[in-house]
């Protein structure tokens, strides 16, 4: 996907965006982690015809972490879970949009992306919250968490200015490049960290 990640006015279909909610505060990690739980229980066997582009076909790389070994169970994924795609109404998600990235394969993938835009916008404790969550809801194996969050990473590292004017856009406008670039290279400095004990 292009780094920008604009989309048509939700509340021209009555919808809101919880970013824009007056707060401006991650309140309810619970229900945002449910609904990534949810496409994780989906069984990929349904899905036969979505692309699986999540992961190169191992010859391709020869590095120790890269692709990582395969999950015990492959998943539905959304491709670019973050809160500017969920659609809020009455306090309840009624809605998951823009599913051009959708493919089978780790699950862990969706939880890094929504892991690092958590980051950006509400701080390491609503990241963590998050994690925390989602590991209750699943029984997803963790242990290749650190690579995806990498993969994560890679996605936003050359637009980080692209992807703070859409939080602007979300009414986020405290999301300054410059803020953003800092939260980014602290997001890979702990992924690398864990590397180190991550045995491919």
């Amino acid at each position: 996907m292009a780094p920008s990640r604009r989309h048509a006015s939700h509340a021209s279909f009555g919808y809101s965006n919880r970013c824009t909610d007056s707060a401006l505060r991650f309140r309810d990690p619970e229900l945002l982690t449910r609904s990534t739980a949810a496409l994780s229980s989906i069984s990929w066997k349904a899905l036969r015809s979505c692309p699986r582009t999540t992961r190169p076909a191992r010859h391709t790389s020869s590095h120790p972490y890269w692709p990582p070994p395969s999950p015990a169970r492959r998943a539905l994924l959304h491709g670019d879970f973050w809160p500017g795609n969920v659609l809020w109404r009455d306090n309840r998600i009624v809605a998951v949009i823009d599913w051009e990235d959708a493919a089978v394969g780790d699950p862990l993938a969706d939880v890094a992306t929504t892991r690092l835009d958590l980051r950006f916008a509400f701080g390491s404790e609503a990241m963590r919250a998050f994690t925390d969550h989602y590991l209750a809801l699943t029984a997803v194996d963790i242990t290749n968490l650190p690579v995806w969050d990498l993969v994560a990473a890679l996605r936003p590292a050359g637009g980080i200015s692209a992807w703070a004017a859409d939080w602007a856009n979300f009414g986020r406008p405290d999301l300054t490049a410059s803020g953003m670039r800092a939260t980014h290279a602290e997001f890979l400095d702990a992924a690398l960290a864990a590397l180190v004990t991550f045995d491919p």
